[in-house]
């Protein structure tokens, strides 16, 4: 039940949702719209290629 592919495809998708998260709120707090666009791109990339 522990351990396997499956839990490690889900920590990894956790983890890029939740630095997607992060991201997003660094940009609307204030961050550069670079950072903006930066969080977006590779963020979308990450969850939708696993």
């Amino acid at each position: 039940m522990t351990g396997g592919p499956a839990d490690e495809a889900r920590r990894a998708l956790r983890e890029a949702r939740e630095r997607r998260e992060a991201e997003r709120r660094r940009a609307e707090e204030g961050g550069s719209g670079r950072t903006g666009d930066a969080a977006e791109g590779p963020g979308e990339l990450v969850p939708g290629g696993a």
